[in-house]
């Protein structure tokens, strides 16, 4: 849904009386492009700007996963914001921009909210000091800490109670190529696609006719469509509306909506709650959004993948007859005697496989020069077929790791694993620092329950796979479904003894079920101890190789015990 100007200062006169004295106590970024401010004004609010294509400013009775570890923008709100109160909301005009207003310990700051749709962006100014910034921007706007706040270009856009009629309906007769919709939203200051349609509907017009067919009554009726609309903007005189099509939600608007007659109309107390209500499906944000954007970008890849192994399977097939080459340059040097100056054929005694071979000649050459070239294309191909094969297993590789994540997206709960298998997919895997800097064993952390008095804990995904075999014992246990994918298990054996089979079961049981065979009626896993494996040189996160095994196990995926 557009968040307009028009719907912009309807939101605004909803939070001023609400928000306006209230005491910052929270301050959460749970999506890059999201923001989430915890209020006090007498009652707990959460206040929430989305700075995404779909941009808005609400209130919100929505829950939202919070990253273990807060972006550096968040970090920076808090610095300057926590604890600081709301002194005022503010819309300068009808612009898509927002200033939240704080003062904190004798300091003022504004938190400017551009509510640009894929542009939009929040920067925290002291004055006009650019402090930080959501986007650092681009190089016509750069919002780099320390320097001015680059203002919004002017567009020239009208009031329509200020500019008057007269101003108004001379502007757009200026526009005579334009539809009237074009028209309205080139003109009037808060109007955008939906709110120039909006008005062509309450005049009774066409939003798509050519201004210039407009006669002096149309003209009239638009007149009085937008002195009507922006009176009431103006009062502050809103009625929001949730708009239904059939069972599914269709949109919400704070005003009723002419343009949305054949829609049912469920009229609510707030434009707030009207956009929970849009939101709720799209806003189990980010954690939907996230995954939807992983399985596609993990369906593209393994169709590349497979695309590619395909091409290399046929290509190391064509290769894979480079003996041929040879036994064709054999046969010629052994029966020069035979072949005549410039044939394109000749049929020769086949040594290698009895009867006769017909061989393919170049006119222009000799025969040793054709067994020369024969030799060489030889050569050519047997070093093309090995670097085919090592290009197939590669691929093999890259196919298997590819599956691995798709069954790790499956299994992901939370929205910590979907960024660490974010991460994975884009290659940022090694840290920078030593084993400390690797997986944090926190909250977001490896799964862990208790069974039979013996620690167990479960990887996420392939970072945490790797830092639970470097941190694990030497007679630790570690499971693993047999050739899947799926999380590595570790059972902690500091006494170095006999796991009981008990354990072993149960524990089989969780890495059945943390892999894509949960659905299945019994799943193969394989045991051995931490000794037994080894990380292949350059291998990717969560590969290891199997030394030794010492059992499988054929059991049930069980879901998880109480953790603990």
């Amino acid at each position: 849904m557009a968040f307009e100007g028009i719907t912009l200062a309807a939101m605004v006169a909803e939070l001023r009386p609400l928000l306006k004295g209230g005491l910052i106590q929270e301050i959460y970024q749970p999506d890059p492009r999201l923001l989430t401010l915890g209020l006090w004004t007498g009652q707990r609010r959460r206040l929430l700007c989305a700075l995404s294509e779909e941009a808005r400013l609400q209130l919100t009775g929505q829950q939202f996963e919070n990253p273990s570890v807060p972006p550096a923008f968040c970090m920076l709100l808090r610095k300057h914001l926590m604890g600081g109160v709301l002194t005022d909301i503010r819309q300068p005009g009808l612009e898509r921009l927002v200033d939240l207003e704080v003062e904190r310990g004798g300091q003022r700051y504004t938190l400017r909210c551009e509510l640009l749709g894929r542009r939009s962006n929040a920067i925290l100014l002291q004055g006009e000091r650019v402090l930080g910034a959501l986007s650092r921007g681009e190089a016509k706007r750069s919002f780099r800490p320390g320097g001015l706040y680059p203002p919004l270009p002017a567009q020239g856009k009208l009031l329509p109670l200020a500019a008057g009629s007269a101003r108004v309906i001379e502007a757009l007769s200026a526009q005579p190529e334009l539809s009237l919709r074009q028209a309205l939203l080139a003109t009037l200051e808060g109007v955008g696609p939906r709110w120039s349609t909006e008005l062509a509907a309450r005049a009774q017009l066409d939003a798509d006719r050519p201004v210039s067919l407009l006669d002096d009554r149309e003209l009239e009726r638009l007149w009085n469509a937008i002195e009507v609309l922006y009176r009431r903007v103006e009062r502050g005189d809103y009625s929001p509306q949730l708009y239904l099509q059939g069972a599914q939600v269709y949109g919400c608007a704070p005003l009723p909506m002419a343009s949305y007659a054949e829609l049912e109309a469920l009229p609510l107390d707030s434009l707030s709650s009207a956009l929970d209500r849009c939101y709720d499906r799209q806003h189990q944000e980010p954690a939907v959004q996230a995954r939807l954007a992983l399985s596609k970008l993990l369906a593209a890849r393994l169709k590349k993948s497979s695309g590619a192994l395909e091409r290399v399977g046929r290509d190391l097939a064509q290769a894979a007859k480079y003996p041929d080459y040879k036994e064709q340059a054999d046969l010629l040097m052994a029966q020069l005697h035979r072949v005549q100056p410039g044939t394109a054929t000749v049929e020769l005694e086949d040594f290698f496989r009895g009867g006769q071979r017909l061989i393919a000649l170049d006119p222009r050459l000799d025969a040793v020069a054709n067994a020369q070239k024969l030799y060489a294309r030889y050569k050519k191909l047997k070093r093309g077929a090995l670097k085919l094969e090592r290009r197939r297993q590669s691929l093999q590789r890259e196919l298997a790791e590819l599956q691995a994540a798709q069954g790790r997206l499956e299994q992901a709960e939370t929205m910590e694993e979907l960024r660490a298998l974010q991460l994975e997919l884009g290659g940022e895997l090694r840290p920078s620092g030593g084993e400390a800097a690797a997986v944090p064993l926190g909250p977001g952390g490896p799964r862990r329950y208790l069974i039979g008095g013996y620690r167990v804990l479960v990887g996420r995904n392939g970072r945490q796979n790797d830092a639970l075999i470097r941190r694990a014992g030497r007679w630790d246990f570690w499971l693993h479904v047999q050739d899947r994918p799926g999380a590595h298990v570790i059972i902690a054996n500091p006494e170095r003894g006999k796991v009981p089979h008990a354990v072993l079961l149960r524990a089989a049981g969780l890495a059945a079920y943390y892999s894509p065979g949960r659905g299945s009626a019994k799943v193969a896993v394989s045991y051995t101890q931490i000794k037994y494996l080894r990380k292949p040189k350059g291998a990717k996160p969560g590969a290891v190789l199997l030394a030794h095994q010492l059992g499988s196990l054929l059991v049930v995926p069980l879901p998880p015990p109480a953790a603990s």
